[in-house]
């Protein structure tokens, strides 16, 4: 007997309730269902009915089915939600995600949902966008956020994307100690592999990586489980360099300081948001489409390419004067006009290749 498809019901992915409650990952054919049900509910004037399909994914999963959205449908969407779970969604998503939910909510959406949360999850939140996005809502809220030092630091460097919250431990100190640093900080825990050593005044001296921390009893001394930090940056050192750091020496953690007294922390999170972010940004300026996306105003996207589309005409139609020079060469040997598409094709290919290779080389810094 042929099996009957059935449809994908988003509960069936979430454990009983005698199990843990959590949303578990679902597949792109499973996504792309749930999406296109989801559609079909708003066309038809339910969008509170296509809210339930998706409210209880993951939040990376709701984050993209919002964002693939056509821009009425996912503002229809949008307004569902509150601004606990919009703050909740941008918090658990990866960095591209945040990115690119965060380039599709404007300024104004942003600030009117984290003025209505804690202002403490208001600040995490914010420092999962990229960093011109939350200078932007930062600057919209009506109520100014404490504690938004990163956001006063130029873009792309590593006082932007640190974090001035950190599990220390004096290094007079005791194992238990350091646990109770790093428990004080409640879900933020999780984004450190490491407590950092300091000593009287301030100075960094060491940290402790959190399996030793495990390990350790509670009354070990923290100078015998200590190490030295393998690097460490400035708050002015550019994001690209700091990215390499982690690469190179395969970093969990990279300690910021100043004059030597620990003043923030990147985690492997931000450095890996940073990094993309760079990326991506690279790529659109190689392609001149820097800033726009695919359901963006149209304006900015002619404001973007006409400047190069016309210097392309161009330099076509001076290439078509160039092979008009030749055009009693060509009548006489006619077989050079097919060698002509041969050597435009090969040319755009080379061109291509070596242009792979060499954005290439540049995220590598090489």
């Amino acid at each position: 007997m042929r099996a009957m498809k059935r449809e994908f019901n988003p509960s069936d992915h979430m454990p009983g309730r005698s199990g843990i409650r959590r949303p578990t990952a679902i597949s792109l054919d499973q996504a792309a269902e749930v999406a296109a049900a989801a559609q079909d509910l708003i066309k038809a004037g339910d969008p509170h009915l296509a809210w339930n399909r998706i409210r209880q994914l993951h939040p990376a999963d709701i984050a993209s089915i919002v964002v693939g959205l056509p821009p009425t449908s996912r503002d229809a969407m949008i307004r569902l939600m509150s601004p606990e779970a919009v703050a909740r969604i941008l918090r658990q998503m990866n960095p591209v995600q945040v990115s690119r939910f965060g380039a599709r909510l404007s300024s104004r959406t942003l600030s009117l949902v984290l003025g209505q949360v804690h202002p403490q999850q208001a600040l995490q939140t914010l420092r999962r966008l990229p960093i011109r996005r939350a200078k932007e809502v930062a600057e919209a809220l009506e109520q100014p956020l404490p504690d938004t030092e990163f956001i006063a630091h130029a873009p792309d460097t590593a006082g932007s994307l640190m974090v001035a919250q950190f599990p220390t431990v004096r290094i007079d100190g005791r194992a238990d100690e350091a646990r109770r640093s790093l428990k004080a900080l409640g879900e933020d825990r999780q984004r450190f592999t490491h407590a950092y050593v300091l000593d009287e005044a301030g100075q960094l001296t060491g940290q402790i990586s959190m399996v030793d921390l495990a390990l350790a009893v509670a009354e070990t001394s923290v100078q015998e489980i200590a190490a030295s930090p393998v690097a460490t940056v400035t708050v002015d050192v550019a994001a690209d360099e700091c990215a390499r750091l982690r690469l190179h020496y395969n970093l969990s953690d990279l300690p910021v300081v100043d004059g030597g007294t620990l003043v923030g922390v990147i985690s492997a999170e931000s450095l890996l948001s940073a990094t993309v972010e760079q990326d991506t940004r690279q790529m659109l300026q190689v392609a001149s489409v820097a800033g726009e996306t695919l359901d963006g105003p149209l304006l900015d996207s002619v404001r973007t390419r006409l400047p190069w589309l016309t210097v392309n005409l161009a330099t076509t139609f001076m290439a078509a004067a160039t092979v008009g020079l030749f055009e009693s060469t060509l009548v006489q040997i006619v077989v050079l006009a097919a060698f002509l598409l041969v050597v435009a094709g090969q040319g755009g290919i080379g061109g291509t290749q070596t242009l792979t290779l060499i954005v290439r080389s540049i995220a590598l810094g090489s």
